[in-house]
C-alpha cells in the first residue's frame, strides 16, 4: 500500500509550509505528500510532482466575533477541522497515511479523531522557544494560581528569555486560554515537533526541550530542528534587499523582527535604504 504525507496548515503559514514539504521531498522524491489550507495555491506554483496542494473550502462568517486579535490565529483553522471531514487512513486511491503534519495555529482537535488514528506531529514555523513556552504552558497553569491576564510582571519560561504577562495576556475561561491549553496539550501528546530554526540561532530552548524542562511530569515528544525553510519564490541574491545588506559592512547591520503582525511606524525607522 503506498504511504502520503499530509501537512495542514494555518492559511498564513502555507508558504513555509510548502517549502517543508519541498524539503521532504528532496530526500524521498517518490513519496506522495499533499499539502492542505484554506489559502489561494499561488505559493504553490513551483513545487516537485510528488508536492500536491488541497485547498479546502472557504469558511462561513464566525458565530460569535473575534474580540481579541489571538483568537483570529485559532478560531478560522478551528471551524476548518471542525467543518472538514478528518483524514482517513486509507484514501480512494489505496494510499495509507504515514505522517499528518499541522502548524501550531491550526491545531487537530482532539475531538475529531481517535489520538491513535494516526500519527500526528507540528510543524512551528517560527521556532523553538514558542514551542517551549507552549510545552511548559500547562505545567505553568498547574503550579501558579495567579491569572496571567491579572498579572504585570515578567514570566520565567525554560529555555529562553523571561516574557512579560502583558505579551501572552489571557484569562482563565477565555476563549484564548482555551485555545493556548488545548494546543499545548496537543503538543504534549503529538509524535514529534518541527520547528524552523537550526542549533546556532536556538540551542537554548532546544537543549530545555530536550531535558524536559517544559514537560517536567510527563514525556516530552521529539524535537527535529529543520530550518530556515525558506520559499525559493526568488533566485537567491537577485531581491534588492539581498543587495543592499551584501553591500554593507561587516556588523554594521542589527535585524528587528518584529513578528509578522507587528507595526512599526515612520519614526521607529532605525535604517534607511
Amino acid at each position: 500500500m503506498e504511504k502520503t504525507i499530509v501537512l495542514y496548515a494555518a492559511a498564513e503559514h502555507l508558504n513555509p509550509t510548502v517549502a517543508l514539504a519541498t524539503f521532504i521531498s528532496t530526500h524521498y522524491p517518490t513519496l506522495p505528500i499533499t499539502t492542505i489550507s484554506t489559502a489561494d495555491s499561488s505559493a504553490v506554483a513551483s513545487t516537485p510532482p510528488s508536492v500536491t496542494y488541497r485547498r479546502l473550502p472557504d469558511l462561513a462568517p464566525l458565530q460569535t466575533p473575534i474580540k481579541n486579535h489571538v483568537e483570529s490565529f485559532f478560531e478560522p483553522p478551528a471551524s476548518t477541522t471542525q467543518t472538514s471531514a478528518p483524514p482517513s487512513k486509507k484514501s480512494p486511491k489505496n494510499r495509507k497515511l504515514q505522517l499528518l503534519f499541522s502548524t501550531s495555529s491550526a491545531t487537530p482537535r482532539a475531538k475529531s479523531r481517535p489520538p491513535s488514528a494516526f500519527p500526528t506531529h507540528f510543524y512551528d514555523t517560527t521556532g523553538s522557544h514558542g514551542v517551549a513556552v507552549f510545552l511548559n504552558i500547562p505545567t505553568w497553569i498547574e503550579t501558579v494560581d495567579a491569572d496571567i491576564g491579572d498579572m504585570n510582571e515578567y514570566l520565567h519560561f525554560p529555555g529562553g528569555p523571561s516574557i512579560h504577562s502583558s505579551d501572552i495576556m489571557f484569562f482563565r475561561g477565555s476563549n484564548v486560554y482555551k485555545h493556548v491549553l488545548e494546543t499545548a496539550n496537543n503538543m504534549r501528546k503529538s509524535c514529534g515537533i518541527l520547528t524552523n530554526r537550526f542549533d546556532g540561532i536556538e540551542l537554548r530552548p532546544k537543549q530545555a526541550i530536550e531535558k524536559g524542562l517544559c514537560v517536567p511530569s510527563g514525556v516530552t515528544p521529539p524535537l527535529y530542528l529543520v530550518g530556515p525553510q525558506i520559499p525559493k519564490l526568488n533566485p537567491v541574491g537577485d531581491h534588492d534587499c539581498l543587495r543592499w545588506l551584501d553591500a554593507q559592512p561587516r556588523e554594521t547591520v542589527v535585524f528587528l523582527c518584529f513578528g509578522r503582525r507587528g507595526l512599526i511606524n515612520v519614526t521607529m525607522k532605525v535604517i534607511s535604504m
